[in-house]
């Protein structure tokens, strides 16, 4: 059995995804103690505990979340 990462990119952050009928909702947490920063490929969900849209090159500290939204 193998194992697949939710996005193509490798990052050190933990990505974890759930779908509904319409939405994906991904779950974004940088457990290191380094800086991260965050895909490419999740670039313009909106991030729905801050309400604005994520940027490619944004940058997590350690601790920070993300739970964006995707339309599907």
């Amino acid at each position: 059995m193998s194992v697949s990462g939710v996005i193509a990119e490798k990052t050190g952050l933990e990505i974890t995804c759930r779908e509904s009928e319409n939405t994906c909702f991904y779950f974004v947490i940088n457990f290191t103690d380094e800086k991260q920063t965050l895909p490419a490929s999740l670039a313009g969900m909106v991030d729905l505990i801050t309400g604005e849209a994520a940027k490619d090159g944004d940058v997590m500290n350690k601790w920070d979340v993300k739970i964006l939204q995707e339309a599907l």
